[in-house]
């Protein structure tokens, strides 16, 4: 075990592929001060859950994820050395009703850090996907824990160098990674650090501005709008047209009969 100490940045290298010296200078004001890799973990949500009583700002990162999850309790197919399974610690002290729009400021974040290593543009899926050439490429899992105050996990998990053959058959027509999507390696550390120096610089700003501006600047990168959807919620199925995000972060459509529903959650599709 490898402990570095530089500055607010302690990075322990426990059995890691990483390459500390890509990481140790990270400059970073919120969420990046110590990070924790891994060679292996079950996930790197249910690690850093272990440590809820350190201060704002842990991440975790892993090789690898032997019980890798996405939302709705979906597995995270986390195969070793190709892709960036990593958990962000926050506490935020504000209202419980501000929590959700945590899922769009680490969107917003991780759709940021992926515009400098992909070829094709990256675009953001209501409410926690990133697509590139409508496959998905990243996914945002967001968990509230604990209480007085509470705290959020930020799970972010990107294909970055999986072969075809990495994903089951399920997910072959629907996943893809950078490699695939480029045609060449990307180099992980360095996209690690791109994800953490955004993450850190769009949850500031979503402490400074609040939620109206990340859904100002999540609405820049996303080609939802405009498209016939269906979005499922409580075993309920909603056919209509995407309108915008709210200020408050929700999605807004028009329903096939006219009608104008807003969501804050739910699973959504694209029709055509």
């Amino acid at each position: 075990m490898v402990i570095i100490r530089q500055n607010l940045l302690d990075f322990v290298l426990i059995m890691s592929q990483f390459n500390n010296q890509k990481l140790k200078n990270l400059e970073v004001k919120f969420i990046g001060k110590r990070v924790i890799a891994f060679n292996e973990v079950k996930s790197t949500n249910d690690e850093i859950k272990k440590h809820l009583n350190e201060d704002e700002g842990l991440v975790i990162i892993a090789n690898s994820q032997t019980q890798g999850r996405g939302r709705l309790g979906r597995d995270w197919h986390s195969p070793k050395g190709t892709g960036i399974y990593l958990s962000a610690l926050v506490c935020p002290k504000i209202k419980p009703e501000l929590f959700p729009p945590i899922t769009l400021a680490a969107g917003l974040a991780t759709v940021l850090a992926l515009q400098n290593f992909s070829k094709s543009i990256p675009y953001l899926k209501w409410p926690n996907d990133i697509l590139i050439n409508d496959k998905k490429v990243s996914g945002i899992l967001c968990e509230l824990c604990g209480d007085a105050p509470p705290s959020v996990v930020i799970g972010i998990g990107i294909n970055v160098n999986q072969q075809i053959e990495h994903f089951s058959e399920t997910l072959k027509n629907t996943a893809t990674s950078l490699l695939l999507e480029n045609g060449t390696e990307v180099d992980r550390e360095e996209l690690i650090v791109s994800l953490i120096t955004c993450l850190d610089k769009v949850y500031g700003d979503f402490l400074k501005n609040g939620t109206k501006f990340i859904a100002e600047q999540w609405t820049r990168h996303t080609n939802l709008f405009g498209k016939k959807i269906t979005l499922v919620r409580g075993g309920v199925v909603y056919t209509g047209t995407a309108l915008r995000l709210t200020e408050e972060g929700k999605l807004e459509i028009i329903s096939n009969e006219g009608e104008s529903l807003l969501f804050d959650s739910g699973e959504v599709a694209y029709i055509g």
